[in-house]
């Protein structure tokens, strides 16, 4: 099932004293801020998201892109510093709808979640569950029966085949990384 609103970015912090906020997109490449009117903030400790409800809708004023995929951006009605900090590490979110349309292979990370992860032989590893988002990569998280959970890097090299339709992703792990969790307990 496909969720309306997709997480795109975290609010890192206040920039300088008149309410500008450094934001970090999820997607480095992404220039989703520069077509957007509004998003959607979720604070700490606000796990579950489903829908806008419960959520402070931001209205973007301005946004200047910077690098690595950071944005400084203003948001109507946050004018100063201390107004700027109370939103800091605050989850952003988008509706799928107001997002540029996907190129042919390109899919959301979070679409993955509830697929069947298997190998290219067939073999089913599990049904992801959720994807951990980490400094460098975003990690696909399967949880095996009687194992420890499978976190499968989510880069081109490893997934093989996407298909979200279907709701199967076919990865291609080096030598080893399945079995990560053994070598933890025999350590």
């Amino acid at each position: 099932m496909q969720r309306d609103l997709l997480q795109i970015g975290v609010i890192c912090r206040a920039h300088g004293l008149r309410g500008e906020l450094r934001v970090r997109l999820h997607d480095p490449s992404s220039q989703a801020l520069e077509s957007l009117e509004t998003v959607y903030a979720a604070g700490r400790g606000e796990e579950s998201v489903a829908d806008v409800k419960g959520l402070r809708e931001l209205s973007l004023s301005s946004t200047r892109e910077q690098t690595n995929g950071e944005y400084l951006v203003v948001f109507d009605g946050v004018n100063d510093r201390n107004q700027a900090e109370s939103l800091h590490g605050f989850r952003l979110y988008a509706r799928r709808s107001e997002l540029a349309p996907l190129e042919e292979g390109e899919f959301f990370v979070s679409d993955l979640v509830g697929c069947t992860v298997m190998l290219p032989d067939g073999s089913v590893l599990g049904i992801a569950s959720a994807v951990a988002q980490v400094p460098g990569n975003d990690l696909l998280v399967v949880p095996r029966a009687g194992r420890g959970e499978l976190l499968i890097p989510i880069v081109p090299a490893l997934l093989v085949e996407v298909d979200v339709e279907a709701g199967r992703v076919v990865v291609a792990p080096p030598s080893g990384l399945l079995d990560l969790d053994r070598d933890a307990r025999e350590a």
